[in-house]
């Protein structure tokens, strides 16, 4: 049976790969199943949840190969209670599965710091919740399903439903090939002869299995009532959002029993169905999924993303104002600081996801504090990618009007703290299983515009709730603060699907950072557009801060890849994808800048917080086997990305070098050794932060440090 069911086989092993932390490690996956977190906290009722949707797993995989392989085992017609004889018969994987997961979940726990008894707690609410829901099932709707008898329910009641399932024929179960079976399981520890079924009618045969797969039916549509439910109520109640984890095993459930479903109509071509259905679906641009940029308006004829249009936002006359009104913001900044010749700080905060937001916060605390306030005063330009720059902005927002004292800064930094690195995965994921890929159809208002709700949405409010509401409001509402330095100027730059140019995401005016060139003349010139002037008819400042954040921050299919309102339609993505940590932004400020930066300031300081290990050059071994070497040429590429970078950082430090007669000053800061690993997740358990906090204060106790802060 099993070499017959080799995708549901495959399924098992998947998860099995994933909380033995065999697979998806880097990304966290696998703590998203050993420590599941519900309302915010770790505790015996997420682990009770989690409990009861595997256990909704394990009967979809049981339905699911009952509904392919009960006609091969003709005897099963003759039980009482067959389908439960079937199941236990069916364990084998679940039950491997359970024993791998249950000895992970405690090592995992130990290794976490919980204690003996919290671990035995967690474990039986656990296998509780599977136990429950897997006796729920049965004794709800498959207790009436005996031997071969009459229907129970009747004809007239069933034909609606009964018309959704496929049905087997006498021709179907000739031509199987029936398996030869002697013995069977009849409870988990007795064992029972098979009795034959040849002296039964084909038509009794198939007539109970069809009462079976009615039963199916009826469970599948009580999930999809429960995936209508909670995708539409979740947003708005927090009880409703499930442990991530829980809703990968709903999701999952789904996928079985609505493949089960097909194959009672086609059989053994359901997978030439699937092809082919997918092939017809792609080419209907209508069913295409769209995710908004919340705020923007997309009623109007959508701006036109064309050559004219890209080198208008870059002409020559634009960039020398822009170039102006950054002057005039410096000049302010410099009044601020009370200095003649004030140190010109550039932050870049490199992606990374939650680890990073947490290591940049944590760091620019760690650096104002040793500093007393002098690296948030002196810091003018931010700009990275992902993780990072939403650590960097949360800060900036928390720490408050860098040029006034603050008697209650210290508290709000450690509140701030522990907001930025609370979970932002488990509403996302909820959403994703139970809405994304299945209905949208909850609407929310965003501006005074409504719009379809998806994952990116939750994500959102839930960066809101976690930070108290704080980076509540527009991206432009910066403006004022950068104009008159009291904020630094801070730059998000999602990279275009289309064709590769930054979307320029800032609430002061820099053109001149579309390019390497001063004047940019001719299209292929030109890798940055700015999203204010480009949307500005469009909704533009109505963008909310989270969601420029979020826009910036892209991963894919963990949150959606962002529609504008254009023509083409522009897809937006992660800056990581050009840019990791934002230090292009900043050679070209310092180029665009010089005269102004050479005449003004004593020295330039370039910080990169990178919340990964330290940049090198990795030489990838040729060790592919035959099918292998097909794929070099893409995988090799895809690994060599993060080296193309770092040659490309090489060559622009060595020009700055080169033509500034300020040499700037390069500091890196570095999360992880060769030794250390934080999963690239929105989820952090408490052991990676504490990590993050403990390898951030190494950095304080380090007298380069104080060296470079202490003013």
């Amino acid at each position: 049976m099993l070499r017959r069911n080799i995708p549901l086989v495959a399924i098992w092993g998947i998860l099995i790969a994933i909380v033995t932390g065999n697979a998806f490690t880097r990304y966290g996956v696998h703590y998203l199943f050993l420590a599941p977190e519900y309302l915010e906290k770790v505790w015996s009722f997420s682990f009770f949840l989690l409990g009861v949707f595997s256990g909704l797993f394990v009967m979809a995989f049981h339905i699911s190969t009952y509904i392919f392989h009960s006609l091969r085992f003709p005897f099963l017609a003759t039980l009482h209670r067959p389908f439960y004889r079937f199941a236990i018969n069916n364990s084998l994987l679940p039950i491997v599965f359970y024993s791998t997961y249950v000895i992970n979940i405690a090592h995992f726990l130990y290794s976490d710091g919980y204690s003996v008894y919290q671990i035995f707690s967690d474990i039986f609410m656990l296998l509780l919740g599977a136990i429950l829901i897997i006796a729920l099932i049965f004794s709800y709707f498959f207790s009436t399903l005996k031997s071969i008898a009459p229907p129970v329910v009747p004809q007239k009641k069933r034909k609606t439903l009964a018309s959704l399932i496929g049905k087997f024929d006498e021709k179907y179960l000739s031509d199987l090939n029936h398996e030869s079976v002697y013995a069977y399981l009849k409870s988990p520890v007795k064992i029972r002869l098979a009795r034959s079924a040849r002296h039964y009618a084909n038509d009794l045969l198939l007539q109970t299995i069809h009462r079976h797969h009615f039963s199916a039916v009826l469970f599948l549509i009580g999930l999809i009532i429960l995936i209508l439910f909670l995708g539409y109520f979740s947003s708005t109640q927090s009880v409703l959002v499930l442990p991530a984890a829980a809703s990968a095993f709903l999701l999952l459930s789904l996928g079985l029993l609505l493949y089960s479903l097909l194959y009672t109509w086609f059989k053994s071509w359901s997978l030439v169905f699937l092809i082919v259905a997918f092939t017809i679906i792609n080419q209907l641009h209508f069913l295409k999924a769209f995710h908004p940029a919340f705020g923007m308006d997309y009623t109007k004829d959508p701006v036109e993303y064309s050559e004219n249009q890209i080198l208008s936002l870059n002409s020559e006359e634009l960039i020398n104002s822009d170039i102006a009104q950054m002057e005039a913001i410096l000049t302010k900044w410099k009044q601020r600081t009370g200095e003649a010749r004030p140190t010109l700080i550039l932050l870049n905060a490199s992606g990374g996801g939650l680890r990073s937001a947490v290591f940049t916060y944590e760091l620019c605390k760690q650096l104002d504090s040793l500093s007393n306030g002098s690296f948030s005063r002196h810091c003018f330009l931010v700009s990275g990618a992902s993780g990072g720059m939403l650590g960097a902005t949360y800060y900036q927002k928390v720490f408050g009007n860098r040029w006034e004292e603050d008697s209650e800064r210290n508290q709000r930094l450690e509140t701030g703290r522990a907001n930025i690195a609370k979970d932002l995965l488990n509403p996302t994921m909820v959403q994703f299983a139970l809405s994304d890929v299945f209905i949208r159809w909850k609407r929310v208002e965003v501006g005074g515009r409504k719009y379809r709700m998806d994952r990116g949405y939750s994500f959102d409010q839930k960066l809101l709730a976690n930070t108290d509401g704080i980076l509540k409001g527009n991206l432009f509402e910066r403006s004022e603060g950068e104009k008159n330095a009291e904020l630094p100027v801070t730059l998000l730059s999602p990279t275009l699907v289309n064709d590769g140019r930054r979307l320029m995401m800032c609430a002061s005016p820099i053109s001149f950072l579309g390019s390497s060139l001063k004047y940019p003349q001719k299209l292929e010139e030109i890798d940055g557009v700015e999203f204010g002037r480009l949307f500005e008819n469009h909704g533009a400042s109505d963008l909310p801060l989270v969601t420029a954040l979020r826009m910036s921050a892209t991963f894919p299919y963990i949150t959606p890849l962002v529609q504008l309102p254009s023509h083409p339609e522009l897809d937006i993505i992660d800056a990581g994808v050009r840019d990791n940590d934002g230090f292009e932004f900043s050679i070209r400020f310092l180029d665009k800048l010089s005269p102004w930066i050479e005449e003004n300031c004593s020295s330039v300081l370039v910080l990169r917080f990178r919340g990964d290990r330290p940049e090198g050059v990795v030489v990838e071994p040729n060790d592919a086997g035959v099918f292998g070497q097909w794929l070099r040429p893409v995988n090799g590429v895809v690994k060599s990305f993060s080296n193309l970078q770092t040659f490309n950082k090489a060559e622009l430090k060595n020009r700055v070098n080169q033509c500034f007669s300020i040499e700037p000053v390069f500091k890196e800061y570095y999360l992880l050794t060769n030794a250390d690993e934080v999963s690239l997740s929105w989820h952090l358990t408490e052991e990676e932060k504490s990590h993050i906090i403990n390898e951030v204060r190494k950095i304080g106790r380090s007298s380069s440090e104080l060296e470079l802060f202490k003013h």
